[in-house]
């Protein structure tokens, strides 16, 4: 047994007050003799060995009621594995009394001597017994923890993550409450018990050296955009917990229970593997909370049922690496989350909405560090769209990037109307716009050639607009042609070349070049259709023939450079309405990883291979194969609709050329490297949205500078101003306000290893149920109450009413030994 308030045990001091006022009473009044009345007779009142029975019944009876009062101010707690047995001993203890209470009725009634000590002696027995029980118990039994006073082990994990910045309308964001809970909850803990501050962010978890010092950590907290899964940061708390030898552990996860934070999709980073190793902690979670010692675990709901955000999709643009001085577009989806409970949407939730594209200007010199801050270029607005959100319904805008110059351009775009959580209103952006890339197509028909130009240049080779300075020429004018200064060779229905030039292809992949092949019925003219011995184009092994109406290409590899832009499209491109009859069935099909294949069948149509430092993109049947005997293979640019084929050639040519290595515009926490052209600049300052410019340098053409930790625009200025960089936005998951489900918490925590509290009186009574101590303080007030009731009974007995005062007998006041009427002097 513990006490919660040990100090009120002196309150046993008091049952002294009833023995003393009992002595000071004993002394014997002073004899007066009156002349008057000295031959009177002194009538003695009877009973008076009964009388002094009862004096000391309710004299024991008096210092119990005090003792026992103290007892229960004092808040006993026993474990509550002992709770049963205490439970008998209350029992019994109140049987004890109700005897003992029967005694004195006997006595009282003047009963049986039998009957009176009989009672008497089982009441004192039962009680007795209860005593020496509880004095076993107390000596033997488990010692509870007491809640208030003994030391504990507590971490407090702060869900700061992007929703944490949501503004409530009075003013405070979640983390402002977060942060309000965390400092209570550590107020609620002696001072020598060990804390621990969590969050989102990758820092490992330890205990601080005092309360003050883990106090400093909590204010310090603030919204993280790249955070780690919210199952990673509480497994790293119970096993810290664990590891204390102090009794008591606790963990409270502070959080606002949004799907962006607990949902299946949590933001950070993208590191390969991380979705195998998240599953297994999330298995594996439940059982480490419950394994011993127990960490108790509490989640306090900061978070509110009741929200509205007006969020702005993942940007969409038609190319990032536009042409010079070519304008280029770009859409985003505005949708409105708003909960469930929520009234009639009030006017200002479905006023009319602008958006902006801002873009930053090209002044050189921009961005630098002055006077310890940094000086961006100025933000100008270049379009903006009105629109109004309907119910429930989402609104695709458009927006118009002005034509620019050769370099990087950053921007913006962003809802100019104020929102609770400011960080899903604005997305960034960056744009290329790089000097045309050089590039060598091979086919031996003249009229092919042409066509292959006019598709990658579709306004002229000489426009100053265009993207490629095309070279052309035939199988066998790569004899006597160097690759290196190309970005990409094409060979379109390629001959078998020569052991010598096959080699010298070869070797310029290796080195990182990067090459596209269309094989077609020229690579069969030597072999006559037997297996073609060539690597680097996956060893040709037969030609495939499919019966009429034929087969068409079908995307297996949605995210790829090549076919990504079709995946945004409405309904898909119209595929099937470009036949192929005819194609190349490969031998080394496993090597290559299949980006699109042929309908109805496993076979790749468009795949792809590294090679060390380079890369071969293979379609296995012939493009554009508008001349004999390729015009028997498949009618892709003979189709009426032949933009899919068009914008396909497209896309391949401008991921192999280069135009995607920069990875302008990446998601927060994705890793980043920034390739460079051969002429740039070795070292950069590095300017990003949340810490002043650092030096980087490049390694072999790239710059790596970590992944982005907030959204925004980042910046690299070599040393002859010319401008790099990218754009890191969070992910349409990261914001979600919609409450997780309870399944999703038993399901991480389990079941029965957590309590959901919403205030301060929860978090109390949670803790008290999680607690291994029980309180008798109801039980023992409850003997309180029965010794008081029964301390009135016995000295309403004990002293008699005036009615019955021997006194006021009217019937022997003032009678003589004669019987008459005589005054009585008191005694």
């Amino acid at each position: 047994m513990a006490f919660l308030n040990a100090t009120l045990l002196l309150g046993f001091l008091a049952a002294a007050i009833p023995l003393a006022l009992h002595l000071l009473g004993r002394r014997e009044p002073k004899r007066i003799p009156f002349p008057a009345v000295r031959f009177l007779t002194q009538r003695l009142q009877t009973n008076r060995r009964r009388l002094q029975v009862r004096r000391w019944v309710l004299l024991a009876m008096r210092i119990a009621l005090l003792a026992v009062l103290a007892v229960a101010l004092a808040r006993p707690e026993v474990h509550r594995a002992a709770t049963g047995t205490w439970l008998g001993i209350g029992a019994l203890a109140v049987l004890g009394l109700v005897v003992v209470a029967l005694a004195v009725w006997a006595l009282a009634a003047g009963k049986a001597a039998a009957v009176r000590w009989g009672l008497a002696a089982s009441g004192l027995g039962l009680l007795l017994l209860a005593g020496g029980w509880g004095a076993v118990a107390i000596a033997n039994g488990p010692k509870p923890i007491n809640q208030s006073t003994a030391s504990a082990a507590v971490a407090i994990l702060i869900d700061n993550g992007p929703t944490s910045g949501y503004e409530n309308p009075s003013g405070e964001t979640r983390l402002d409450l977060a942060r309000e809970m965390a400092t209570w909850l550590i107020s609620r803990y002696p001072s020598d018990s060990r804390f621990a501050a969590l969050d989102r962010s990758a820092r490992p978890a330890a205990f601080a050296l005092d309360a003050a010092a883990v106090q400093r950590r909590i204010t310090q907290t603030e919204p993280l955009q790249s955070t780690r899964p919210l199952a990673e940061r509480i497994e790293a708390a119970v096993r810290l917990l664990r590891t204390s030898d102090l009794p008591r552990r606790a963990l409270f996860i502070v959080t606002d229970l949004s799907e962006g934070n607990w949902g299946a999709e949590e933001s950070g980073g993208s590191e390969s593997g991380g979705e195998t190793e998240r599953e297994a902690i999330d298995t594996a979670l439940d059982q480490l909370i419950a394994e011993e010692p127990q960490v108790k675990v509490q989640v306090v709901d900061i978070g509110s049922a009741s929200y509205r955000n007006r969020v702005l999709g993942e940007l969409e643009l038609a190319d990032a690496t536009p042409p010079r001085g070519v304008a280029t577009t770009l859409s985003v989806e505005v949708a409105q989350q708003r909960s469930a409970s929520d009234a009639e949407v009030p006017p200002a939730a479905t006023r009319q909405l602008t958006l902006e594209l801002r873009m930053f200007g090209d002044e050189a010199g921009l961005p630098i560090e002055r006077d310890g801050e940094t000086v961006y270029p100025p933000l100008r607005t270049v379009d903006r769209q009105s629109l109004q959100l309907g119910e429930g319904q989402p609104a695709q805008v458009t927006l118009t990037v002005p034509p620019l110059e050769i370099g990087t351009h950053h921007g913006l775009v962003a809802l100019t109307e104020p929102d609770p959580l400011a960080i899903d209103s604005v997305r960034y952006l960056t744009v290329r716009v790089a000097p045309p890339r050089r590039v060598l197509l091979i086919a031996d028909d003249p009229r092919q050639r042409e066509i292959l130009a006019a598709v990658l240049n579709p306004r002229g080779v000489e426009d100053p607009r265009r993207e490629y300075d095309i070279d052309l020429g035939s199988s066998a004018s790569l004899r006597d042609r160097s690759l290196e200064p190309y970005a990409a060779v094409g060979l379109f229905d390629p001959a078998l070349p020569p052991t010598l030039v096959r080699q010298q292809l070869e070797n310029w992949v290796h080195a990182g070049g990067s090459l596209f092949v269309a094989l077609g019925p020229a690579v069969d003219a030597e072999t006559g259709g037997g297996n073609i011995s060539w690597p680097l184009v996956g060893s040709p092994q037969r030609i495939w023939r499919v019966r009429p109406p034929g087969t068409f290409l079908q995307i297996v590899q949605s995210g790829h450079p090549a076919v990504a832009t079709f995946s945004s499209i409405p309904g898909g491109a119209p595929w099937n309405v470009h036949r192929v009859s005819l194609y190349w069935q490969l031998a080394e099909r496993e090597a290559w990883s299949t980006v699109m294949k042929y309908a109805g069948t496993d076979h790749p149509a468009l795949a792809e291979r590294r090679w060390d430092a380079g890369r071969v993109v293979l379609l296995t049947t012939p493009l554009p194969a508008l001349v004999p005997p390729a015009d028997q293979w498949n009618d892709l640019l003979a189709a009426a609709d032949a933009w899919p084929i068009f914008g396909l050639l497209h896309q391949i040519f401008e991921d192999l050329s280069g135009g995607r290595q920069s990875q302008m515009n990446v998601a927060v926490g994705q890793p980043v490297a920034v390739a460079l052209p051969e002429q740039a600049a070795s070292r950069f300052q590095w300017f990003a949205p949340d810490s002043p410019a650092v030096a980087i340098d490049a390694a072999e053409g790239v710059v790596v500078p970590g992944p982005p930790l907030v959204a925004g625009n980042y910046w690299l200025r070599g040393g002859g101003g010319e401008r790099y960089g990218y754009s890191a936005n969070l992910s349409a998951a990261a914001t979600r306000l919609e409450r997780v489900e309870p399944a999703r918490l038993d399901a991480l925590l389990g079941a029965e290893n957590y309590r959901l509290v919403r205030n301060r009186d929860d978090v109390q009574w949670a803790e008290g149920e999680a607690s291994d101590s029980r309180s008798l303080y109801a039980g023992v007030m409850l003997l309180v109450a029965a010794l008081f009731l029964l301390e009135q009974l016995l000295s309403n007995r004990f002293y008699p009413s005036r009615r019955d005062s021997p006194l006021n007998d009217t019937s022997t006041r003032g009678a003589g030994a004669d019987g008459k009427r005589t005054p009585v002097a008191a005694a």
